[in-house]
């Protein structure tokens, strides 16, 4: 099972690097299509993980690794998030290990589907729309799964890479109108 989650986090990271012209995802909130650019739709194998497993994942992650994360962008990849639009002020939060208001570190492959804490699979992520967004719609493919069950999922994943999200400015999700 751990290898295979390595390939699962291995392919999460084949698709960060990929580049060029995805169109952006559109994603549900509330009753609400989002166009959520920088995104785009990759076939994964899901196979939901046991709470056990999770809480294990989820406590190293609440133990250090999200600290880890943040420290390490904060102080390698400051230009890029200057490029995100963060202040001095929020880009010092985070290369001390903190959180910016209104952010999050996002597992781009979660947890409960086999994703680790790995810095490939780790994204500073708004967290009102995009990853209300993201997370909205692995619970509705995901919420009557067991653990141990395997499934075939459409899964939302960066078209490019990047360590904030969004990336820049115009790159926000958007309400569409009309529902999509």
């Amino acid at each position: 099972a751990l290898d295979a989650a390595r390939g699962a986090d291995e392919a999460v990271g084949a698709a960060r690097g990929a580049r060029g012209g995805a169109q952006a995802e559109t994603l549900t909130l509330a009753g609400v299509a989002h166009r959520l650019p920088g995104f785009e739709m990759r076939t994964i194998t899901f196979t939901k993980q046991a709470p056990e497993e999770v809480a294990a994942l989820r406590a190293a992650f609440n133990g250090g690794a999200r600290r880890d994360f943040l420290t390490d962008l904060g102080t390698r990849r400051a230009d890029e998030l200057r490029a995100a639009g963060m202040s001095e002020a929020d880009i010092a939060r985070i290369a001390g290990g903190r959180l910016p208001q209104g952010y999050q570190v996002h597992h781009i492959r979660p947890l409960d589907g086999g994703g680790g804490n790995d810095v490939s699979n780790l994204v500073l992520i708004r967290g009102n729309p995009e990853h209300a967004l993201l997370t909205n719609h692995q619970n509705a493919l995901t919420r009557d799964m067991l653990p141990g069950e395997t499934r075939r999922l459409e899964w939302p994943v960066p078209s490019r890479p990047s360590a904030v999200i969004p990336d820049g400015p115009g790159n926000a999700a958007v309400p569409v109108s009309g529902g999509g």
